[in-house]
């Protein structure tokens, strides 16, 4: 199985033409397919993120003692809302990715401000440790991406925080 691997952030495959689609089944597609995903991780993009995604898609987050899991494409992107909606500020320089036919590994670090606006009730993933209302978290995120059909099928995160900042102190 070929091996697309990607370690320096200055070899990075850029690709700036969502429509330059590479071939199905290729390394480079799947690499493709996830850098869009990365790139359509905001409010206003989520209909793009949505085409990416097989129908039966899973997502799961692995925080420190907790796991949570969606299943289905209207409730992993119902998650991603959410997210995206509490964190505005979510992001960090990718280190390395690698992919195969099939699959895709993202090690990234990254930091956000969790704010949760007035009236939004701290459930779910808003109860989370993880997203501690107007504290900074840094850490790093793992990915790992299957590809299913030319389509994201499951995304399976790993975020190891690194440190708590707290605007208080």
């Amino acid at each position: 199985m070929p091996i697309q691997d990607e370690t320096s952030t200055a070899g990075l495959q850029v690709y700036d033409d969502p429509d330059n689609e590479p071939a199905v089944g290729t390394p480079e597609h799947a690499l493709w397919l996830v850098h869009w995903h990365v790139a359509y991780e905001e409010e206003n993009q989520l209909e793009q993120l949505a085409r990416l995604y097989s129908d039966d898609v899973v997502w799961e987050m692995h925080f420190p003692f907790e796991t949570p899991r969606f299943e289905g494409k209207e409730a992993v992107l119902d998650n991603y809302r959410g997210l995206l909606s509490v964190m505005p500020d979510l992001g960090g320089p990718l280190l390395r990715r690698y992919a195969t036919t099939d699959s895709v590994f993202l090690d990234q670090l990254i930091s956000y401000t969790t704010v949760i606006p007035p009236g939004v009730p701290k459930e779910g993933l808003l109860a989370s440790d993880m997203l501690p209302e107007g504290r900074t978290m840094h850490g790093r995120l793992l990915h790992d991406f299957k590809i299913r059909d030319g389509l994201i099928a499951e995304e399976v995160a790993f975020f190891i925080p690194e440190q708590i900042t707290d605007p208080t102190s």
